[in-house]
């Protein structure tokens, strides 16, 4: 097992996943600018595994964006600039994830939802390997219930 570095922490946009005690899976991405929870720090390996399987997952999952979420983000006038935004958040809600973005600009450090499953894809529900590594990060929230995620809430996760 290799560390991330905090040099790679901070200057990488780190995609990372957490289960909640559902069995929910979340996507969560840092835009450099968060600190990655102590399990996702500690095992590099685990992290770009788990990366590269979410990007290729079958996308067969209705979802939903959230309205707020733009609105977080900051108001997209354009459609296609919209469009890119969402993409990668939609990619992850439709392959049945949780997806979360962080506020980029203001003093907010906390994840906010930016789309979600209609009916959530289970972790019992993924190939073993994929399932015992996204069971390393255990979220002390339910992904259901929540629109905003601190950042030192997951840290210790």
């Amino acid at each position: 097992m290799t560390e991330i570095t905090t040099a790679d922490e901070t200057t990488r946009d780190w995609d990372w996943f957490a289960v909640d005690e559902s069995g929910a899976v979340g996507h969560f991405t840092t835009a450099g600018m968060r600190k990655l929870p102590c399990s996702v720090k500690a095992d590099n390996g685990a992290a770009l595994r788990l990366i590269d399987y979410f990007d290729h997952a079958p996308k067969q999952f209705d979802y939903v964006v959230q309205v707020q979420a733009e609105i977080d983000a900051g108001i997209l006038k354009d459609i296609r600039d919209r469009n890119w935004y969402l993409r990668s958040f939609v990619a992850m809600a439709s392959a049945g994830l949780f997806s979360y973005d962080t506020h980029t600009e203001g003093p907010t450090t906390d994840y906010f939802l930016v789309a979600y499953p209609k009916s959530p894809l289970h972790v019992d529900q993924l190939p073993s390997e994929v399932r015992e590594l996204a069971q390393r990060t255990k979220s002390t929230c339910l992904f259901s219930k929540s629109p905003h995620i601190s950042e030192a809430e997951t840290r210790p996760w």
